[in-house]
């Protein structure tokens, strides 16, 4: 668990793991040097539960990304569960995680549903996986890091989380898929709560109906602003650092998997290749790189991404 500030929410989250089937070994605390209350729910916490706490105070904030990261290196269990400040779990997750995770030795992700309510607990029935759906999207844009259980296995050769990373759960989810290695549940096993402090405009993220419309629209505005490009450049700077992990596991691949980490690297230099192209496109000068993109996606280029819409983006620069 990373926590900042998080004393409006915390108890409610440490209460629920008091109640799982299968309690947790260990609850591994990164704090990035809360101002309010939180250091002191958590020591009141780890004076009577029945299980080990570990709090970790940073003596310099690292932010979201980092505080994760540095609460994952910690855990010492088989299966690390992560999970945020603010949520409530429902009391079979822990054993439901395990047991999917534990009976298939080709699993080193697992990733369950939740239900979108608000700061009360409220909500109308929506989860994470159904409102993805409902836009129009796959599976595979399913990343949400309090649903993730990762096998430590996995977690030693993947640390630390690099800065070049979209966010943690990103570079979780991202390895295991690429490795063939994650194992989606469709069991709502959590609430997820969305407040005043950690609202997004992540589709997914809302409490209310969306459909393929939102998904459109969000779409159009990210073609043709600033947003869009800030998004390619962080995609590319992505997948370079996955590529980079995925040298190293070359020669230390998690048991069984040499083959996965070969292809996943394999498909990820095609991918670097498709981003520098599309990079090198968008700095040419207008009139060429019209003529460019064109012949691009006439030649397929564009079909691992959004298709016309990227080619759009691509010919505004």
């Amino acid at each position: 668990m990373a926590t900042y500030n998080g004393a409006d929410y915390l108890q409610a989250q440490l209460d629920s793991l008091l109640v799982q089937t299968r309690q947790p070994d260990e609850l591994v605390v990164s704090d990035d040097a809360s101002e309010d209350a939180t250091l002191d729910i958590l020591q009141a916490f780890k004076s009577s539960a029945p299980f080990p706490v570990l709090v970790s105070v940073a003596d310099t904030r690292a932010g979201y990304v980092g505080n994760f990261s540095r609460a994952m290196a910690m855990a010492s269990g088989d299966l690390i569960c992560l999970a945020d400040q603010d949520d409530v779990w429902f009391e079979d997750k822990i054993a439901t995680l395990t047991r999917l995770a534990m009976v298939d030795e080709s699993t080193l992700v697992v990733m369950n549903d939740a239900a979108l309510v608000d700061a009360g607990l409220q909500g109308q029935g929506l989860t994470k996986l159904g409102q993805l759906r409902s836009a129009g999207y796959d599976d595979s844009a399913f990343v949400t890091g309090c649903c993730v259980a990762v096998k430590k296995t996995l977690l030693d050769r993947i640390l630390p989380v690099p800065a070049e990373a979209k966010a943690h759960d990103n570079w979780v989810v991202d390895i295991g898929r690429g490795l063939q290695a994650l194992t989606l549940c469709e069991q709502t096993l959590q609430y997820y709560r969305r407040h005043d402090s950690n609202e997004s405009q992540v589709l997914s993220n809302r409490i209310s109906g969306v459909g393929r419309r939102h998904r459109l629209g969000m779409q159009l505005s990210r073609s043709f602003g600033a947003e869009g490009r800030a998004l390619q450049h962080r995609e590319l700077a992505h997948v370079q650092a996955l590529r980079t992990v995925m040298d190293r596991l070359v020669t230390d691949s998690p048991p069984g998997f040499d083959t996965s980490v070969e292809a996943f690297s394999e498909s990820l230099s095609q991918r670097l290749h498709h981003l520098d192209r599309r990079e090198r496109l968008r700095g040419t000068l207008f009139p060429l790189r019209l003529i460019k993109v064109l012949a691009y996606y006439i030649a397929g280029g564009y079909r691992t991404d959004n298709g016309l819409k990227s080619m759009v983006r691509d010919c505004l620069g």
